[in-house]
């Protein structure tokens, strides 16, 4: 289950999927939504919480939203690792380590690609911060947006990767997807995904990619978790159900 923590971040990349920047309102999901979605989501048989924005760590109470999933389920929170420093360190260093994994947004194995779209800088800051991580005791995951014709060319990158610890399992490659800001990418609608519970400050959402868009909107009423979760997988076995009566045996031969 995934939840938007904020919205507001201290980037503002060209093809974010839900249109964060320094700009974005907080929308944020509070301490104590968070707290009684954690609680639910292990009544609910929900195996990981996956923490993500906006960037989590603008949020100066983060280290308590962290420790209230970590409580109930292991948790993966998503970064672009730059603002591992002062008070956001001390935060960090008082999240668990044995049930906590950070994932780092870097895009190439080379400052070029990835600072050309999410600023100059960024991606030096963000090396650093997988570093900071790993000195600080966590388990670190890598996550790259790359253009759907360069996803099969990844020998450097992954080589480059391996020389910061990061082991291959925790290298996560994704296609840019035609969402948010992004004028370019793979379309990705109800019917061609399959739904990862989302949930933001506005309700639930179908998969974490549209969790501001309105074709991927299911219900404000995040409460009871159960009920929504039950009502994604309803629409889901129906979409399915579609297709599959959509795709008829029609022999010619």
């Amino acid at each position: 289950m995934w939840v938007y923590t904020n919205f507001d971040c201290n980037l503002a990349c060209d093809y974010c999927c839900v249109r964060s920047s320094p700009k974005a309102e907080r929308r944020a999901i509070g301490a104590d939504r968070l707290q009684q979605i954690a609680r639910e989501a292990a009544d609910a048989g929900v195996s990981e919480l996956i923490l993500t924005g906006g960037e989590p760590f603008l949020l100066n109470d983060l280290d308590d939203l962290v420790n209230s999933c970590t409580d109930q389920l292991p948790t993966t929170l998503l970064t672009n690792g730059m603002l591992f420093r002062g008070a956001r360190l001390e935060r960090l260093r008082r999240m668990d380590r044995s049930r906590l994994t950070l994932q780092v947004s870097v895009d190439s194995a080379t400052p070029a690609i990835h600072d050309s779209h999410r600023g100059t800088g960024s991606w030096a800051k963000a090396v650093t911060g997988i570093r900071i991580a790993h000195d600080e005791g966590f388990r670190v995951k890598v996550a790259a947006t790359l253009p759907a014709d360069q996803i099969h060319e990844l020998d450097p990158f992954h080589d480059f990767l391996d020389t910061l610890g990061i082991s291959r399992e925790d290298q996560v490659i994704r296609a840019l997807a035609h969402r948010g800001v992004s004028d370019s990418g793979i379309e990705l609608t109800v019917d061609s995904l399959i739904p990862e519970v989302t949930i933001t400050a506005d309700g639930v959402y179908w998969h974490p990619v549209a969790a501001d868009h309105d074709d991927q909107f299911v219900t404000r009423d995040i409460f009871p978790l159960a009920d929504a979760i039950a009502e994604i997988t309803r629409r889901f076995v129906e979409h399915r159900r579609a297709a599959d009566r959509a795709a008829e045996w029609f022999p010619c031969a």
